[in-house]
């Protein structure tokens, strides 16, 4: 089964929960979890996964411990850890990610817009620098 169809059949039964597949010799988190990772640990994201080492596995499952972040490990069919906490901050955290991944994307749609304007126009670059100064 794909990491993907794995990830989507945890989250039926653990929508609010931290999923981690485990994937050679990685631990693997995708879509929303990837993103939650990335702020507790700040793994970076490529193409919408962020992975691991298993060797980093008890310190990871520690520190979502030590957040009350609740999680399912899924190691193989026959060795699936999980802890649930009713004080979960998963949705929390899936907000914040939620208005940092807006925030980057205005950013760059406002830096796409300044980089056109500037390349059709040398003026615009002096229009553009007067009024962030006047900001």
């Amino acid at each position: 089964m794909k990491i993907k169809e794995k990830y989507q059949e945890l989250k039926i039964g653990n929508p609010d929960a931290i999923s981690l597949i485990k994937s050679g010799n990685f631990y693997i988190a995708i879509e929303d979890d990837a993103y939650i990772m990335n702020i507790i640990f700040d793994y970076q994201i490529i193409k919408g996964k962020v992975g691991f080492p298993l060797t980093a596995l008890e310190r990871v499952i520690g520190e979502l411990n030590n957040k009350k972040i609740s999680y399912v490990i899924y190691k193989d069919e026959n060795d699936i850890i999980t802890n649930t906490f009713d004080d979960n901050i998963y949705v929390s955290l899936l907000g914040e990610c939620k208005k940092r991944e807006y925030k980057n994307s205005m950013k760059k749609l406002l830096l796409e817009r300044i980089e056109f304007l500037i390349d059709n126009s040398e003026d615009n670059y002096d229009k553009i620098r007067r009024f962030i100064d006047e900001l």
